[in-house]
């Protein structure tokens, strides 16, 4: 995920007061809160959609299958 391009992050995301803080912004702001939730989603479709995981996770089996658990990579699970 990425700040202001689609959702916000909350470096204090244990506290109330960030919560409320990005919920005001949002109210405050309908057009921005529009754009990032319509990117949002665009990127959860992209990388998380079932495929994509099913994809990633039978990659891993396979590896595992032949002993050769390097078949994936870090940038695998990153986004």
């Amino acid at each position: 995920m990425k700040q202001h391009v689609n959702g916000l992050v909350l470096e204090k995301y244990d506290r109330v007061g960030s919560f409320v803080q990005a919920i005001d912004y949002l109210l405050s702001n309908p057009f921005t809160a529009s754009r990032l939730g319509r990117n949002g989603r665009l990127f959860v479709e992209a990388n998380h959609d079932f495929s994509h995981v099913a994809d990633r996770l039978l990659r891993l089996y396979n590896g595992v299958i032949r002993r050769d658990p390097v078949s994936l990579s870090a940038s695998d699970f990153r986004y």
